[in-house]
């Protein structure tokens, strides 16, 4: 029997303990089948899968484009990225730092309170960033790029800079609750 077996064996005997509620036992197999898959360098499908998709997401990212053939809706963002030929994730990490430029600058509004806390600074990073996929549609097309990898990966940092943000929303409110200072 080779390792994959081995796992797989103590997977399914894990699987017929869970189903008969055996829920310790079965946890029990599970954790005996991680140490061994560890042991053995073996890797889930879940992380075959996972390693897939992220080098997929890297081949795509890692094209590169002539400065020249860029869209002009595009071009115009990139300001100090001139040279000759750039990635296209040299392009997409530079429209997601506009973004991160946007809510760094909108953060330091509010805690000067020149920007109210209660406008949907969500909704314009969505928004942003839809703009962003939306202008770089063309360059993709042009150099036949499947919009998915890039897409993915563009959702993923805009949702960290949406995470990032929240924070600093709550804690401003925190600090600057009216209630907090009824006597």
């Amino acid at each position: 029997m080779n390792k994959k077996q081995v796992i797989a064996s103590l997977n399914k005997i894990a699987s017929q303990l869970d189903n008969h509620g055996l829920y310790k036992d079965a946890n029990t197999v599970t954790k005996v089948m991680i140490k061994l898959a560890d042991e053995f360098n073996i890797e889930s499908p879940s992380d075959e899968k996972e390693n897939r998709k992220q080098e997929m997401i890297n081949n795509t990212l890692d094209t590169v484009v002539i400065r020249n053939n860029i869209p002009d809706s595009v071009k115009w963002q990139l300001g100090s990225l001139t040279q000759p030929e750039l990635t296209i994730r040299e392009v997409v990490d530079h429209l997601l730092q506009r973004i991160q430029n946007y809510v760094d600058f909108t953060i330091s509004q509010i805690n000067k309170g020149k920007r109210s806390v209660d406008e949907p600074l969500e909704d314009n990073i969505l928004r942003m960033l839809n703009d962003a996929k939306e202008d770089l549609s063309e360059l993709l097309e042009i150099y036949h790029v499947p919009p998915t990898p890039v897409f993915y990966y563009m959702n993923k940092k805009g949702n960290e800079i949406i995470e990032n943000v929240k924070p600093e929303i709550e804690r401003y409110k925190d600090y600057h609750s009216p209630e907090l200072f009824y006597d």
